[in-house]
């Protein structure tokens, strides 16, 4: 039998390849003066979109705590929560030590 809270929150499913790909696009679009603007441009957006998938676990975990008084579905929403606020901690410190 798997171990409480009987779930577990998964890593995200795209890399920083699969980003990459959607800033290009999104680059290729753009004019810029010269190929080391575009680079910066893309770095750029590349950090940004790490920090925003962070902050995605704390805007879930927030979510989550009303769900837990007035449940839309079956889930146990307290852990997840947990899960999800715990998630958001450890990627913020280790963010943290980069910078």
């Amino acid at each position: 039998m798997e171990d409480y809270p009987y779930f577990e929150i998964a890593e995200p499913e795209f890399s920083d390849q699969e980003l990459g790909m959607l800033i290009d696009y999104y680059l290729d679009n753009a004019e810029f003066d010269n190929a080391e603007q575009r680079t910066a441009e893309f770095e750029k957006l590349l950090a940004d979109s790490r920090q925003m998938l962070i902050m995605s676990d704390y805007k879930y975990a927030m979510a989550a705590l009303p769900l837990a008084l007035n449940p839309i579905q079956k889930i146990r929403f307290i852990p997840y929560a947990y899960q999800r606020f715990h998630k958001f901690l450890r990627a913020s410190d280790r963010l943290l030590q980069i910078t």
